[in-house]
């Protein structure tokens, strides 16, 4: 199995240098406060007269917080590990390979991993290796749930862990997922901003299954094309500025974005087109999200974004906090209040979560 190292020697010691560095003029002192309600400040406050400056600031240092950490990845890898002996068991030669959001350093502290399996036999049906999987599987007690699903576009296999509850989604022979990987560590290395954006996007779309495709939800893969775009349509001074970059995204998908006609695109730098002089408007849900895709010809992401008035709706509020609190720092002077307090739903089950790696992790690495 391919390590993690590679991606995050370069997120974090490449793409985060350099986003520290565009704010090295910003001062901080510690002060304790904001600890419980804005735990990325580490209890740390900052100062700058310039606002956007200060929202850049929190986005790297929230990014920082919620990606994974140390314990985090030897727990999920420790169950990919698990998880790889039982498949070569079954067939010798098999290979697991995890992409996806963990793949690319990206996924949130409740997210799922996204395996595929390749050097299976290939005169075997996708039915029956999932069957000869799971029987072997509950065998050595590996999972709590599982589920063969067949109907779907591609046939997967969704499973709980016993040992951390992790939520596995399981493929065959997925070449399109790997290529996304190497696709998705190069638009990081290009567009440096993406990644801390996407990280805090992400955390105000996982209450209510907002991020899940199957929900009406927007996946990953549209979201970062989606920042990406908005990167790429920004004056070149200021594409490192994720205070500017996360206000500009905000806007113009809480406000000025027509999802009725307009669908975007991040090839030869970017365009929008009209989806309905493409023809691909689908008029059952007309308003939903159409993103080019970037390795099928004529393929567009976001069909399923049924559920775009809610993630307009959090655009929209989301902005209006963070304006409402750019404004007590810079009118009324109360520097050192957190810019984001207050936007992420989910903070108390990320915290939760954080908290039972560490001693999940102690309980098994550290005895």
């Amino acid at each position: 199995m391919t390590s993690l190292s590679y991606i995050i020697e370069k997120v974090s010691k490449i793409q985060m240098e350099k986003l520290e560095n565009y704010a090295s003029e910003v001062t901080s002192k510690t002060t304790l406060n904001n600890q419980k309600e804005s735990p990325w400040l580490f209890g740390k406050t900052f100062f700058h007269k310039n606002a956007n400056l200060l929202l850049h600031k929190e986005i790297v240092e929230f990014a920082k917080w919620i990606r994974p950490s140390k314990e985090e990845i030897h727990l999920r890898l420790h169950s990919i590990y698990i998880f790889q002996n039982v498949v070569s068991s079954i067939w010798k030669n098999a290979k697991v390979i995890y992409h996806g959001s963990f793949a690319e350093y990206s996924n949130l502290p409740n997210g799922d991993l996204d395996l595929f399996i390749i050097n299976y036999p290939q005169n075997i049906d996708a039915e029956s290796i999932f069957k000869e999987l799971q029987k072997k599987l509950s065998e050595v007690d590996f999972y709590s749930k599982c589920k063969i699903i067949l109907t779907s576009a591609v046939p997967i296999m969704k499973l709980v862990d016993n040992f951390f509850g992790f939520k596995f989604d399981i493929s065959l022979k997925n070449e399109r997922a790997a290529i996304n990987i190497i696709r998705f560590r190069k638009q990081m290395e290009v567009y440096p901003a993406m990644y801390p954006i996407l990280m805090y996007v992400k955390s105000l779309l996982f209450p209510n299954k907002m991020y899940l495709p199957y929900y009406g939800g927007i996946n990953s893969y549209t979201l970062y094309t989606m920042i990406i775009s908005v990167i790429q349509s920004t004056p070149e001074k200021d594409q490192l500025n994720c205070g500017f970059l996360l206000l500009k995204f905000l806007k113009l998908f809480g406000y000025d974005f027509n999802y009725y006609t307009t669908g975007m695109s991040i090839k030869n730098g970017g365009f929008l087109f009209n989806k309905i002089e493409k023809g691909i408007i689908d008029w059952n849900h007309p308003e939903a999200l159409a993103v080019e895709d970037q390795l099928i010809y004529e393929f567009y992401q976001g069909k399923l974004s049924y559920r775009v008035q809610e993630f307009k709706e959090i655009c929209q509020s989301t902005y209006e906090k963070i304006m409402n609190n750019m404004d007590l720092v810079m009118k009324e002077a109360k520097n050192g209040n957190s810019l984001l307090q207050g936007t992420i739903l989910s903070l108390d089950e990320f915290l939760q979560k954080k908290s039972e790696f560490v001693q999940q992790y102690n309980e098994i690495f550290q005895s």
